[in-house]
């Protein structure tokens, strides 16, 4: 799984005594063939703190993502407590598409029933204060880390469907929209798959959905779904996440002989709520 040197880069990583590194690696994104983006990340279980081990204890993650064309680098930093509900995350952005160059710093923390996002740039600085509730999660787009806190919050012993929620942030859009999305998320199947040392692993296939929710309670569309391979340490093997106009592949390196046994189950692939009634392609 790697010793987390291949991420110290990131301002962010620090390994302190009595902490464990639980993964690290780099996973490569992939569409239509094409290597479009690499993520650096670490996942860190830190040390319970005071003389009855009650403090600390939680993940924290570091992330460094960069596009192919290097048009577009993300730095962060994400925290977690013990029950896996955030507590801050901060990354560094530095993007110069569509010709112009933006370097910022995004920044959440977390107080239920409030969270708050501070932006810091030359121009147009945002403070900004949003509803959030205990247990929602944090997406930062085009991370897939959510996703990967998204399989250890999940009950496995419950099983079944399970519906969560997260803010989601998009640090590449010009807009920074931020929105709130519900995730579904299930257990499809359990399979084996050839391990980099030749052995089995033993992998759970989970898909995810998420939908935007609107306001007056209504349901909103699909924006993305998710297939997502773990294996019994919760650590995720390969994802391939489909948008209504792309499909993108995100590997481990080095492990693509694994990759190619994972595949979408295709009854599952591009469901018909990707698009609008009157866009919907005609069954043959």
């Amino acid at each position: 799984m790697g010793n987390g040197a291949d991420i110290t880069e990131s301002r962010y990583f620090k390994l302190n005594e009595g902490d464990t590194l639980l993964d690290s690696g780099t996973l490569m994104t992939r569409s239509d063939g094409n290597e479009t983006a690499t993520e650096q990340f670490t996942i860190i279980q830190r040390r319970r703190r005071g003389l009855f081990k009650r403090k600390g204890g939680g993940l924290s993650l570091t992330t460094v993502l960069r596009t192919g064309d290097n048009s577009f680098s993300m730095d962060s930093r994400w925290d977690y407590d013990r029950d896996l509900h955030p507590t801050l995350a901060e990354t560094v952005v530095h993007s110069s598409a569509h010709g112009r160059t933006r370097d910022f710093t995004a920044g959440f923390t977390f107080k239920p029933h409030k969270a708050r996002l501070k932006i810091s740039q030359l121009k147009n600085p945002m403070d900004l204060t949003i509803p959030c509730q205990k247990g929602w999660l944090l997406d930062i787009d085009p991370s897939i880390m959510p996703a990967i806190i998204l399989l250890r919050r999940y009950n496995r012993r419950k099983g079944g469907e399970q519906t969560f929620t997260w803010i989601s942030y998009s640090a590449r859009n010009e807009h920074f929209g931020i929105g709130r999305s519900a995730i579904d998320i299930r257990l499809v199947q359990r399979m084996k798959a050839k391990d980099n040392d030749g052995t089995l692993a033993n992998l759970d296939y989970f898909i995810a959905d998420e939908r935007a929710i609107e306001r007056f309670k209504k349901p909103g569309k699909l924006r993305r779904r998710f297939h997502l391979w773990a294996d019994k340490k919760h650590c995720l093997r390969k994802a391939v996440v489909d948008y209504p106009d792309q499909t993108l592949t995100i590997m481990r390196q080095y492990d693509e002989e694994m990759a190619r046994e994972l595949q979408p189950l295709s009854q599952f692939m591009k469901p018909p709520e990707f698009w609008d009634e009157d866009e919907a392609p005609v069954a043959s």
